[in-house]
């Protein structure tokens, strides 16, 4: 079974969570004005997270350059998006349990930058 995250459109906020096989549309969460992502990994499960470190460059390399773009586009008028990137590029190491990146891409995520699921794919992917 899959835990899904169902989101606003509107605004990107999260605003439910439910356990199914597939997606479910109901009343007030329709799929026109809601997202219903599967979640990465379900947190009820406890996984053993694997520990990465990349050069800020290769770190930087995980991002499509599309992506690269529209966040130092966006950290030219938002303080928040500024102080990430100023906090990232001020180490030569980019780990994946560091909190200033998890919570920098989570942000980058709710405010639609990256695409659901994306920060998981870019701290945990291959």
């Amino acid at each position: 079974m899959t835990t899904f995250v169902v989101t606003s459109k509107s605004d990107g906020r999260e605003v439910y969570r439910y356990s199914g096989d597939t997606p479910m549309e109901w009343s007030g969460f329709e799929f026109a004005t809601h997202d219903h992502t599967p979640l990465a990994e379900d947190p009820a499960k406890p996984t053993q997270a694997i520990a990465r470190v990349w050069d800020q460059i290769d770190f930087m390399r995980r991002l499509t350059q599309t992506e690269r773009i529209t966040i130092r586009t966006l950290a030219k008028s938002n303080v928040e998006v500024e102080d990430y990137m100023a906090r990232l590029t001020a180490t030569p190491r980019v780990r994946n349990d560091d909190p200033d990146v998890v919570g920098g891409l989570t942000m980058l995520e709710a405010a639609g930058v990256l695409a659901p699921g994306r920060a998981a794919e870019i701290l945990h992917g291959s």
